[in-house]
């Protein structure tokens, strides 16, 4: 509290730096705004006079070489707290035990399910750089151990990771998340529309306008991942069906003799654990944008999601036309237009015009119009 080190000066703004140690034993370091005449009556002009100075704020994460300072610009990326084993070689029994149990609960106990877990873990920890995808873990019941995930990349990321509600990304003021690298929101459903195209956003924008109380409005690249965990598992999101953003991953419930003191175990195993992801050969990023390809991503949750997304009036008419087919085997081919479905599902139905039938026909389901079908039986000669 009494050196000039506890304060900076960005642009013409003094800052004093506040460490606070959290429920996870990390320090976060909080920039307060200050003033100049304060430093000087607590500290005198010599230690106000010696306040490093700085250009702006930037964001520039690196777990592996930090740098506080980038080219004249104050970092606000934290340093990574932890450090592999270095020379000590792995064993070949497993030196992580708990993390490995974790990730495979979280991921899938096959080969290919726990390498993309870690790959995706690597990317965090030595490309924090990098796109990857919103990951979304949903479960309707508990002890799960979604939670136990956010609180162990908590531990792992520290200062770098945030943990908000959905109410936070709808909010002016977006400097609690803006700054970090890691976003985690938990039990989360986005009903509005601007909420989700906001966290859409957000998982690939390269820039963001950072809006804090009492200080203006900066800019700073941004390389935000986004984890979501949601009791809902079909409702946590709309998810269009041409979205390749999200993993959307179904945990299932724990099982076994639970183990009160994990977040402890991992914890003591974190030097080991990132020795094996430092050894691990590197990802391969010309695949896509975000690494992991739309098949290695798909998952029966993501398609659940997706199915539950579509519009109202798109699953009506899946099902009564599913259901007329069911009537009318022995038709192989079926030819409709717009005002076909109108005239023969919702003609009394005053709120489901034509037009707005077309645009779900065309627009959601897909439908273009066919060559073959200029001449036609229309769907209301046959029986529902």
């Amino acid at each position: 509290m009494n050196n000039s080190s506890n304060y900076i000066r960005v642009g013409t703004t003094y800052y004093q730096k506040i460490s606070k140690i959290d429920r996870y034993g990390i320090k976060r370091t909080e920039l307060k705004v200050w003033n100049r005449p304060t430093i000087v009556l607590d500290h005198g002009k010599d230690t106000a006079n010696a306040v490093e100075k700085f250009y702006d704020f930037t964001m520039i994460p690196n777990n592996v070489n930090y740098e506080y300072q980038i080219n004249g610009n104050y970092n606000l990326y934290a340093p990574f707290e932890h450090s592999p084993i270095g020379d000590e070689k792995l064993t070949d029994k497993c030196q992580f035990p708990w993390i490995e149990k974790l990730l495979k609960h979280i991921w899938g106990y096959d080969e290919v399910s726990y390498e993309k877990a870690c790959r995706y873990i690597k990317i965090l920890y030595e490309y924090p750089k990098q796109t990857l995808p919103i990951l979304v873990l949903t479960s309707t019941e508990r002890q799960t151990g979604k939670s136990t995930l956010v609180d162990f990349f908590n531990i792992l990321f520290g200062a770098n990771t945030v943990v908000i509600n959905p109410a936070d990304i709808s909010n002016s003021f977006n400097e609690p998340y803006a700054t970090k690298n890691i976003i985690m929101i938990e039990e989360s459903r986005f009903d509005s529309v601007q909420a989700t195209e906001k966290l859409k956003n957000l998982a690939t924008q390269k820039k963001i306008s950072v809006n804090a109380k009492f200080v203006q409005q900066y800019s700073l690249p941004f390389f935000g991942k986004i984890i979501i965990t949601s009791n809902d598992e079909q409702k946590f999101s709309k998810v269009d069906e041409e979205e390749i953003r999200y993993w959307v991953l179904k945990i299932p419930t724990l099982k076994g003799k639970e183990n009160h003191n994990i977040l402890e175990d991992m914890t003591k195993e974190i030097p080991y654990f990132l020795q094996f992801l430092k050894d691990k050969e590197t990802p391969d990023f010309t695949k896509s944008r975000q690494v992991f390809t739309n098949e290695e991503i798909r998952t029966d949750a993501l398609l659940r999601v997706k199915r539950e997304s579509r519009p109202e009036l798109q699953k009506e008419i899946e099902f009564l036309l599913e259901n007329h087919c069911m009537n009318n085997r022995d038709i192989k081919t079926l030819f409709f237009t717009a005002m076909d479905i109108k005239n023969k599902f919702f003609e009394k139905n005053g709120n489901i015009t034509i037009a707005y039938i077309n645009k779900i026909l065309k627009n959601h389901m897909s439908l273009e119009k066919s060559e073959k079908a200029t001449r036609y039986i229309p769907i209301e000669t046959f029986t529902i």
